[in-house]
């Protein structure tokens, strides 16, 4: 079968700069109280979990926010950015970072 000629290629892990135009927080307690979502269901994995964080991505969309800055179910200080991009993407930036760390290669 062998390794897939994509998988040979070189990779790197880089950094990114986002713009975006309007972020709901959802780190933020107040933030999620508004939403009525609580933090162990923003980081849990059951298929409640899942449909309420859909629901939760509908209203927030609905309410005009391009993106959600979310707690990280694996790092109990980290937070994901989650953007919903469904047609022109006008409201999103994204630049390269300062930072580029090769990960498969010596440079």
């Amino acid at each position: 079968m062998g390794i897939d000629a994509a998988a040979d290629q070189p990779k790197d892990l880089v950094s990114l700069t986002v713009g975006v135009a309007r972020v709901l927080d959802l780190s933020d307690a107040r933030q999620r109280k508004h939403f009525g979502i609580t933090l162990a269901t923003l980081t849990g994995d059951s298929e409640d979990d899942v449909e309420s964080c859909r629901i939760v991505a509908d209203l927030a969309r609905l309410e005009g926010y391009d993106a959600i800055l979310s707690p990280s179910a694996a790092l109990d200080v980290g937070r994901n950015l989650n953007l919903y991009i469904d047609g022109r993407a006008d409201h999103v930036r994204l630049m390269d970072g300062p930072d580029r760390i090769p990960l498969n290669y010596q440079p």
